[in-house]
């Protein structure tokens, strides 16, 4: 794998340039959607290797960007994000196998770390 392709999906605009700065220095390409529906068009385009979804969003929720990519496949790393988890919201993730559950405000050096491993197992990536 050359450069893996990470989409981050918040309604957040500053929460989304703050993750594409932090995971691209990581030699990351990073492609952005501002709604759960964007975000869903976007991974259907294709090249997507990861996925990180905020629950609550416009036209489509994370929960639903994750259940889109598992029905497409079983493999894309997909990690939600959310300022309100309910042991409901971390239940359901966890059942449609999502890598991992952060709570917001983000520890960007965690989410940073757990994306690089989440690549590592599934791709074989090396953060160069």
């Amino acid at each position: 794998m050359d450069t893996p392709r990470l989409l981050i999906t918040d309604d957040d605009r500053s929460l989304r340039q703050a993750l594409s700065e932090a995971m691209s220095r990581c030699g990351l390409e990073i492609a952005t959607a501002g709604d759960g529906a964007e975000a869903i068009r976007l991974f259907d385009a294709g090249d997507v290797h990861l996925v990180i979804a905020d629950f609550h969003m416009p036209r489509a929720s994370g929960l639903d960007v994750i259940r889109h990519v598992r029905s497409r496949n079983r493999i894309t790393p997909c990690f939600l994000i959310s300022a309100e988890l309910t042991e409901a919201i971390r239940s359901e993730a966890e059942r449609m196998s999502a890598y991992a559950i952060f709570d917001k405000p983000l520890r960007l050096s965690m989410l940073r770390e757990s994306v690089i491993r989440s690549l590592s197992e599934t791709y074989g990536w090396k953060a160069g």
